[in-house]
């Protein structure tokens, strides 16, 4: 990762305003009327999204390509706790597709979205 550049309120701010833009994003998206294109789609990254993520994140997934960027992959159990238990637990209370409030770490801040 690289060297932190913030203050953890600063991040908060940071994060608070990116996930407005996300979750208003999210409310106006017009998804296909198949239920399973639209579950799909509604998992896709967004424009909004990747600006946001190559503007603002510190994280060196922020630094990969396409739909991944941002992307912290599939987690083991194992890897999961390496994050922290209210990173863990929020990562766990989320429904597919929804977005999460800041979640803390050993690594930062973050915004969480499950995908699956």
């Amino acid at each position: 990762n690289q060297p932190v550049s913030r203050t953890r309120d600063e991040a908060e701010t940071i994060l608070r305003g990116a996930l407005r833009e996300l979750t208003q994003e999210a409310k106006t998206m017009k998804l296909p009327a198949d239920a399973s294109k639209a579950k799909m789609a509604a998992l896709q990254p967004t424009p909004k999204y990747v600006a946001l993520c190559k503007q603002l994140s510190e994280c060196t997934t922020a630094q990969k390509g396409g739909g991944m960027m941002g992307d912290l992959g599939w987690l083991s159990a194992d890897q999961l706790s390496r994050f922290g238990p209210t990173f863990a637990e929020t990562a766990k209370s989320l429904a597919v597709g929804q977005w999460s409030d800041l979640a803390g770490s050993e690594h930062g801040i973050h915004v969480l979205q499950r995908i699956a």
